[in-house]
Formats: C-alpha cells, structure tokens, sequence
C-alpha cells in the first residue's frame, strides 16, 4: 500500500467551493470522513475575512483538500475556436490565460486578474479556478447536445451569455451588471441623449428662422415612436373590478418594496437589454456563423423576475426555460470531477 493512500483513509478528504458575487460571498464544503458518509453545507458571508476564516477553519484537521473558486474578474470570456491565429478575429487574448475544450473552443481570462485572485487566497490556496462558461456548459449539457441555443448565466452583478450548438461554442460574452457598470452605461447614454436633443434643437430653430418647417415631415417623426420598446405589463395590473366603493381595504405597497420592485424591474429590463445587444452582434457580426435561435436556457442564481423571461419571450418568439442553479454546490461537483479525473 502507497504511503499516500493510507494517510488519506487517515485523514478526512475535503472539497471547499467558493462564489464570490457582490457582497455576498457563499463557501460550499463536503467533507469524506473515514468510514462515514459525506457532509455537505453551504454557508453565506458578509465580507471576505469571515469566509477565509471558516474556511481556514475547515481544513486546519486534514491535509487533504481541494478548493475551488468561481471566476468573478470583469476581463474573461470565451471563443469558438482553439486556433491561436483566428482567436485575434474575435479578440485580443495576448495577455490572457487561455484554456482549450475539447479542442473546439477556448476560455480565457486576464493574466493579471488571475495573479491577483491567487493572491487574495494565498492564505490557503487555489487548486481551480472555474470560468461562468464551465458551469453553463455543464448545467445544460444535457440541452446543449441537442439544439441551437441561447444560454445566460445570471449572477448579481455580472452576466455570462452564451449560444452553443451541438456542443460547440458559437458565440460568447461575460458582462459586468453591478451597479458601477450600471452607472457608467446610463451616464453614456444620457450624454448621447443630450447630444441629440441638442442637434434636434438647432435644426428646428434652422427650420423655423427660414419658414421651412413641413408638418408632413414632423408627422413622419412621429412615427419613430414604434421604434420604442414596450412593455406589456397591463395584464399584471389586477381588474378594476376588485376595487368597488363598498371596499374597506385597500392593498398598499409599502415604500421599501416598491422600491425593491423598481429597483428589480430596472435590473431585469437592464439585463435583456445586454442580452439584447449580443444577439445583435452574433447575428450582425460576420465573423460568427450565426443561425436563429432555437431555444432560451437561463441558469438563475438570483431569483430573476417573470419580467425577463417575458422580454425574451417577445424577442425572440420562444419562451425561455428558466432553472434555478446553487453556484456553489454546482462548483463543488465539478471540483470533484476534476479530483477525480486526476486520479
């Protein structure tokens, strides 16, 4: 018997996943106790120094542990191809970390953010760092053999967007949506709001110092109005039947939750209108091999609402299937696989 074998029935094998997403920080751990069947638990922290020290805590009884980290960095992403050469048609990735997939598609991440990850968890280590893509791929794998579809992971501030078909990788996006991303997109377009107000207003008053304004053609402006977006939220409002004057009660939203319910329905119109603008792009781009869309997959980790799938739904003429997903115990099941393959 190897030496290294007997220590490991001596001593407990432990696995420890890690999500870190906004402010909320949550640790999986399953620890294989000798003889005794696995535990499993999930804990949720407020800052980083509470959950490095639970988990320093956790393994300080065995040296046999595997830990593992979802990739949060803002500069990563994935390509459909392995191919050093094309990677540049889609993005600069001279900087990057690149890791190949079945020889088809790649997942890369910044070199530096990396360094800076492994740093933050020196104090006990990283034995893998998994990319949003990895967990889409393997959540959906049992969909993503079978048709052309669109595939979202949503986390609290940030979205992986992915179109796979047959397995391969078509195209792929990992966008930022905390709320300094948020503020940085709303003030770009509020400059570009103030930009064309601006030229509108120096053209009417070009038009009316000169007696030329057409009321033909300010009628067919007014037909860009059915370029705006709508939401078709009025079956939602309950029937003005249930409102009689006979009534007593009258259901008010409290302050704090109607501004929970803005604040969610804003998020959720953001993140379609990601989502939105990548398809644009996979089918405008001619660099990726586009085809419409056959089906909607969403990985939801945060509890989106009806609102977004009602958005896509409108989109793209197909309803989405929605599947709630535990980040953390979906990492640490891939962690076991990869000790496992190891082996």
């Amino acid at each position: 018997m190897k030496l290294t074998t007997l220590f490991e029935r001596l001593y407990s094998k432990i696995y420890i996943a890690i999500v870190e997403d906004g402010e909320r920080i949550e640790v999986a751990t399953e620890i294989f106790a000798k003889k005794q069947n696995s535990e499993e638990s999930v804990e949720s922290f407020s800052s980083f120094d509470e959950a490095k020290d639970y988990i320093l805590d956790t393994i300080s009884d065995s040296p046999y542990y595997y830990i593992s980290l979802l990739n949060s960095s803002k500069d990563q992403g994935a390509l459909p191809t392995c191919d050093k050469l094309k990677m540049r048609d889609f993005a600069d990735v001279s900087l990057s970390t690149n890791v190949c997939i079945d020889e088809k598609w790649v997942l890369y991440s910044s070199t530096a953010s990396l360094k800076v990850i492994e740093k933050k968890h020196m104090a006990y280590g990283l034995d893998y760092i998994f990319s949003p893509f990895t967990i889409l791929h393997d959540f959906f794998k049992d969909k993503i053999k079978e048709v052309l579809g669109l595939y979202v992971l949503v986390q609290n501030e940030s979205l992986s967007i992915a179109v796979f078909s047959s397995s391969k990788l078509e195209f792929a996006l990992h966008v930022a949506t905390d709320s300094d991303s948020i503020a940085l997109m709303d003030s770009s377009s509020d400059i570009e709001s103030d930009f064309e107000i601006s030229e509108d207003i120096d053209d009417s008053l070009d038009e009316e110092e000169f007696g030329i304004l057409d009321d033909i053609e300010a009628l067919d402006e007014m037909d860009s109005l059915d370029d705006i977006e709508t939401l078709d939220d009025i079956d939602n409002i309950e029937s003005f039947e249930d409102f009689t004057e006979d009534s007593d009660e009258v259901s008010v939203q409290e302050p704090k939750e109607q501004e929970q319910s803005i604040e969610g329905f804003n998020l959720d119109f953001h993140r379609f209108s990601i989502i939105q603008d990548a398809l644009k792009t996979f089918y405008k781009d001619e660099i990726y091999e586009n085809s419409f869309i056959e089906a909607v997959f969403i990985a939801d980790s945060v509890g989106v609402s009806k609102d977004l799938k009602n958005y896509l739904e409108e989109e793209l003429f197909v309803t989405p299937i929605v599947r709630g997903i535990d980040l953390a115990k979906e990492l640490l099941k891939l962690s076991k696989e990869e000790v496992l393959n190891a082996s």
